[in-house]
């Protein structure tokens, strides 16, 4: 690999976590053409923590994998480990969780204000589709209308003015300790 080569892919290494989903797979393609294993890995490994990988046979087994891990866990367990193996992308949920943090009770109107990336509802809601493998054991059933995956982490309650979010006591527990919060 060339000098001019060898910093092009330490520059898109560094990049991978606040690099685009479309970015990182134009990135991983580019890496299997040039022979760049270390790229190909790093934009691949992200999309997964991300929920964004092909679901391809491989995917699905890393999927089922982290499900066992957390298989007979407590919440804020299941929650540790979660954010543990799949840390918040500083893309989005970073500042969604700082947000809600300090902001419990907020309603959904001043979480989108205060929010600079805009959909904060989606964000919030990706916490856990991201990392549905790991919460499978506390997550609704399909055919339950009102609750959301969003509950496991996350109290909302419906007030005059629109819901309300709070995080969940185990949630930010789990969080504290990972220094997330």
């Amino acid at each position: 690999m060339s000098e001019y080569a060898g910093k092009f892919v330490a520059k898109a290494l560094a990049e991978v976590p606040l690099a685009r989903a479309d970015t990182l797979r134009d990135w991983a393609q580019r890496g299997r053409d040039k022979d760049i294993p270390e790229l190909v890995e790093a934009c691949e490994r992200e999309l997964l923590l991300r929920g964004a990988a092909e679901e391809t046979p491989e995917v699905l087994a890393i999927y089922e994998e982290w499900a066992a891990m957390t298989e007979g866990m407590e919440l804020e367990e299941a929650i540790f480990t979660a954010f543990g193996e799949a840390p918040p992308n500083q893309i989005e949920e970073v500042e969604a969780i700082r947000i809600l943090h300090e902001t419990p009770g907020i309603g959904l109107a001043e979480a989108e204000a205060q929010y600079s990336k805009g959909h904060f509802l989606l964000v919030m809601a990706h916490f856990v589709h991201i990392r549905r493998a790991f919460f499978r054991a506390f997550l609704p059933a399909k055919t339950s209308t009102r609750d959301r995956m969003v509950d496991v982490l996350i109290n909302r309650e419906k007030r005059e003015d629109g819901m309300h979010y709070t995080l969940r006591p185990e949630t930010v527990a789990a969080w504290s300790r990972l220094g997330v919060v």
